[in-house]
């Protein structure tokens, strides 16, 4: 029984890394370390060289666009210390975005 749980989970989490992966060219979430305040994640942010599209309630977690739409923008969020970089259409799927985030051209 434990074996074939083992290996359920083992077939279904190459889907869920695929689904979670961001792309370059579009919106990623970043999510920073929790404890590390807003002034930490927007420092991740900036040294990436990135654009906030919208954040909310949770400082650790912000969705962002590359500046010049410029290739590897995940690799630039991990380089500058982000803890997980997914994709944004993946976040939007799992939570309720209107409860978690606001847009910033609605402020």
């Amino acid at each position: 029984m434990c074996l074939a749980i083992l290996f359920g989970f083992a077939a279904i989490l190459p889907a869920f890394a695929l689904a979670a992966a961001p792309r370059d060219g579009s919106l990623v979430a970043v999510v920073t370390w929790p404890w590390a305040g807003q002034p930490a994640a927007m420092r991740v942010i900036v040294d990436a060289d990135a654009r906030i599209v919208s954040q909310g309630r949770y400082s650790w977690l912000t969705i962002v666009r590359d500046q010049e739409a410029r290739p590897e923008l995940a690799r630039r969020l991990y380089d500058a210390g982000a803890m997980a970089v997914l994709s944004a259409e993946f976040v939007s799927a799992c939570v309720d975005v209107s409860k978690v985030f606001w847009s910033r051209t609605n402020e």
